[in-house]
């Protein structure tokens, strides 16, 4: 009885060490920009509209009319700004302003050139996420402020300061 017994819990102990917890893999810790650009990618790339795309590199004005596919490049190209990265887990502290339905993402370390990941809600749904990178060394400075608009439209602020060299500034804003 006591072998049986014996015998019964061991099954119970390796049956038990053979199951394994259930660990999202890709569980995310702060706010989603793929998810939230991938949401903006479905009817892009369902329409055949075509939108303006605003250019502005220091005086020099260019306006076109660009295809939806090229919009779909201009914001896939801002993935590699999402704030999701392994490399920077734990690396972002939030806050949220209920009264003006804000979150904030800001990096605690000085080497993320993503400063700052801004979630603007009206309601329960996101109507602006404005994305502050800064990158300076001994050679440059740069900082970026994007700001993504649920209307599949975008505005890009570049400005770079090369010692040495003039400030260059680049704006870009896409209407639809």
């Amino acid at each position: 009885m006591i072998k049986k017994f014996i015998f019964g819990i061991a099954i119970l102990f390796t049956a038990n060490a053979c199951q394994q917890t259930k660990v999202e893999p890709n569980a995310l810790a702060y706010f989603s920009l793929k998810g939230f650009i991938d949401e903006q990618l479905k009817p892009i790339q369902l329409s055949g509209k075509s939108y303006l795309k605003i250019v502005k590199v220091n005086d020099h004005f260019e306006i076109k009319k660009i295809k939806s596919v090229d919009l779909s490049e201009d914001l896939t190209s801002f993935l590699s700004y999402d704030i999701n990265k392994k490399a920077w887990k734990n690396s972002f502290a939030k806050d949220s302003d209920g009264v003006n339905q804000i979150v904030n993402y800001t990096a605690k370390e000085d080497y993320i050139p993503v400063k700052k990941c801004t979630i603007s809600y009206e309601g329960k749904s996101i109507i602006k996420v404005r994305l502050f990178i800064r990158v300076e060394n001994n050679l440059f400075s740069s900082v970026k402020i994007i700001d993504l608009f649920p209307s599949n439209t975008y505005s890009y602020y570049h400005t770079q300061q090369v010692k040495g060299l003039k400030k260059q500034v680049l704006f870009i804003k896409t209407i639809r």
